[in-house]
């Protein structure tokens, strides 16, 4: 097997590993303190969520 294909297929792994242990529901994908944020966010949303943590 081509040394490609097994660098493809260890990604593909990993991949799979990530999206299944932090249970990821699409991309992109942010976690801020422990809240997971999925999806097309503009930056005032992602201010929402991170200007009250900040104090």
């Amino acid at each position: 097997m081509p040394r490609w294909r097994i660098r493809s297929l260890k990604l593909k792994a990993m991949q799979e590993q990530a999206a299944n242990e932090f249970k990821l529901e699409g991309t992109p994908t942010f976690y801020v303190n422990g809240k997971q944020l999925t999806g097309d966010k503009t930056l005032e949303e992602l201010k929402l969520v991170i200007d009250p943590l900040l104090g």
